[in-house]
């Protein structure tokens, strides 16, 4: 994914960014290339260093000085007054991490820029993917230039999480991969000249953090960190760890929400989301039953990359769900080569005839089933009979989206101790394996046929959205405001190799109006403030960010537009500064975000009497106020200290 607070591709105003995919290169058709939204696991200052749990510097405020330049230098720490460029590589699980990043430094008050602007964006944040030399190579390069251009530069992800002793990081600011809910800390710090490290394990991330999503119509969601597994060559579970799952229960519950604020596509998402549930006694199959019972008509469920192994303790089951309606028949299921011996030397827990055994299951009784897999080409130990075999079982299945790769040794990892295939072997086998990839189509059954359709993204060139069939394949339709978000009968016209085009017939499902607009932070902010005594640092608690509350309301008094949709519901999240109606939230209560309210429990708005606010309007935002108001009375009651003092002290030199 690019960066969340701009996306990667041009769009139309009025409609949503894309999510992380679609930048075509020079000459190419739009969409002309493999579908890059499924999840790319085959790609894929001073101060003092603290880890999360040191307790050696206690940052405390300082006494404003007496000028009128203290005012000024005050505003130069309000967050508003800072901008941040964020850019994110690897996987689907990286980018939802970035979304709740990006929620919650938009939230504090920090402004996010695009590409274009990452030039004068006062800090970077960089979340990183470990899966491949590739994708660490991106962040040195981004480290570089932000030196360069003496620009304070915080790193994320697995990367900085695996390996935080890498020379190139060193004296470098640290989110771990499991302290996301604390970036705005490790970011204030870092824009004043202080190196944090947090690095720390939680159980899991907090999943009720307020976000910014990169397509307001998707929501990205993590259902467990970590995984089972102990791949030879993978990097990833020394970032992530050992699986945590997340219960049932909080995940329909965060998809609730998601839907409450238009919403029409989930993804669920994880290193191996086929592992999920076995440290909690649940699984795969009930939690997507009970997701898929949560989604209303019009929305859809994707679920993400899962390893073979667990797809056989469930297999019955996860059939019978991928044929239900609102359920995309899609999985990501990586085999990585077709041998059997390579795959032993992979230590993937699986062999060739049972990958066969859950791929032609699928296929033969999930209609219009679409498979992607992912194959590392030059794996050390690898033969020519071992790359044969990879090649008959790719010929055998003819998969419409595979993932190439050659073999790249990850340090630390066993697969790098292990003895090499030549260079120039590795490349040649990669390019036999992508000539072959390239030379099919897998489309072409499609053609002329009608398909049920979602349409959640634009085409790259502005003039397309996209779609997508019960099977997950790409559809390329004329760009249109009525049809974003909407379910549509389309006849499909022609076919190509990574997509379709087709013609709207019929809409048949259109979704209500979406509450949130493309970079506007989404879901509650969580009930403590984003800033609190950490052990490392002492700060002040009424610094957090405001939380914002969902209500409805029991009729059509909002009087923002919202109410009155047939039902008088009103599912805004609301923080008591915009045209609602309602001053202040509920208070702060377990029980306040699925028990609805009536508005008028709410005392009506009252004329603001803050001086202040009202001679600088500018400061009407909630968190800009309790900085910057406070900074200035500061700096006039210590003028008017110093003003006084002058005064009582020429008195006394009177005769």
């Amino acid at each position: 994914m690019g960066d969340v607070a701009a996306g990667r591709g041009e769009a139309a105003a009025a409609a949503p960014r894309s999510p992380p995919h679609r930048r075509d290169g020079a000459g190419e058709r739009p969409a002309d290339r493999p579908i890059a939204d499924i999840e790319d696991f085959a790609l894929a200052g001073g101060g003092e260093r603290l880890s999360s749990g040191a307790r050696g510097v206690r940052l405390r405020p300082r006494a404003a000085a007496a000028t009128e330049e203290s005012a000024a230098a005050a505003a130069e720490q309000v967050p508003g007054s800072h901008s941040i460029w964020v850019k994110t590589y690897g996987c689907s699980h990286n980018h939802s991490d970035s979304e709740y990043m990006c929620g919650l430094l938009a939230q504090y008050g920090y402004r996010l820029v695009g590409d274009e602007l990452k030039g004068s964006a006062d800090l970077w944040l960089v979340n990183s993917c470990t899966v491949k030399n590739p994708s660490q190579e991106h962040l040195a390069s981004d480290v570089r230039r932000a030196k360069a251009a003496n620009k304070p530069i915080v790193v994320a992800g697995c990367v900085s999480q695996a390996e935080p002793d890498l020379e190139f990081i060193a004296g470098l600011s640290i989110v771990g991969v499991q302290q996301i809910g604390r970036v705005v800390e490790v970011v204030r710090q870092a824009l004043e000249g202080n190196t944090v490290r947090l690095l720390g394990k939680a159980e899991r991330p907090e999943l009720e953090l307020p976000k910014i999503r990169k397509n307001r119509l998707v929501e990205i969601i993590a259902c467990n960190t970590g995984c089972l597994g102990a791949c030879t060559y993978c990097k990833t579970v020394h970032a992530r760890g050992r699986l945590g799952s997340y219960p049932p229960a909080a995940l329909a519950s965060r998809v609730r929400t998601a839907l409450s604020e238009g919403v029409v596509e989930v993804w669920l998402t994880s290193e191996d989301t086929g592992a999920y549930g076995r440290d909690i006694g649940s699984s795969m199959p009930e939690l997507m039953q009970t997701l898929l019972e949560a989604l209303p008509d019009g929305c859809m469920l994707r679920v993400g990359m899962t390893n073979p192994p667990y797809m056989l303790q469930h297999l019955d089951a996860i059939v019978r769900l991928l044929r239900h309606p609102r359920c995309y028949a899609f999985l990501h299921i990586p085999v990585q080569s077709g041998s059997n011996a390579v795959l032993t030397e992979m230590n993937r827990e699986y062999t060739v005839e049972q990958f066969y055994q859950v791929a032609e299951k699928l296929l033969s009784e999930v209609p219009d089933m679409t498979i992607a897999t992912d194959i590392i080409c030059g794996f050390p130990g690898e033969t020519e009979q071992d790359h044969a075999q990879t090649l008959a079982m790719l010929d055998r299945f003819r998969f419409p989206v595979v993932n190439i790769s050659q073999f790249y040794p990850r340090p630390g990892t066993p697969a790098a101790r292990m003895k090499r295939v030549p260079t120039h072997v590795v490349k040649e086998r990669s390019r036999e394996v992508s000539a072959f990839f390239a030379s099919y189509t897998s489309h072409e059954h499609l053609l002329d046929s009608k398909q049920q359709v979602l349409v959640t993204d634009i085409a790259s060139d502005g003039k397309h959205y996209v779609a997508h069939t019960k099977g997950y394949v790409q559809v390329l339709l004329a760009a249109h405001a009525s049809l974003m978000g909407a379910t549509a009968l389309v006849r499909v016209t022609e076919v190509a190799k990574f997509y379709v085009r087709g013609h709207v017939l019929e809409i048949i499902h259109q979704p209500p109006r979406s509450l949130l607009a493309d970079g506007q932070v989404a879901s509650r902010a969580p009930a403590k403030s984003a800033l609190h005594s950490s052990g490392d640092w002492e700060y002040d608690e009424g610094r957090g960010a405001h939380p914002a509350r969902e209500h409805e309301t029991t009729g059509t008094t909002c009087k923002d537009g919202h109410a009155g949709n047939g039902d008088g519901a009103c599912s805004r999240a609301h923080c008591g500064n915009d045209d609602c109606g309602c001053v202040d939230p509920v208070e702060n209560d377990d029980s306040h975000t699925d028990a609805p309210h009536s508005n008028t429990a709410h005392a009506p708005r009252k004329e603001d009497t803050c001086v202040t606010r009202r001679l600088f309007p500018g400061l009407q935002s909630w968190s800009l106020s309790r900085l910057v108001i406070p900074a200035v009375c500061m700096a006039i009651s210590s003028f008017a200290v110093v003003r006084i003092s002058r005064i009582w002290s020429q008195r006394a030199l009177l005769p």
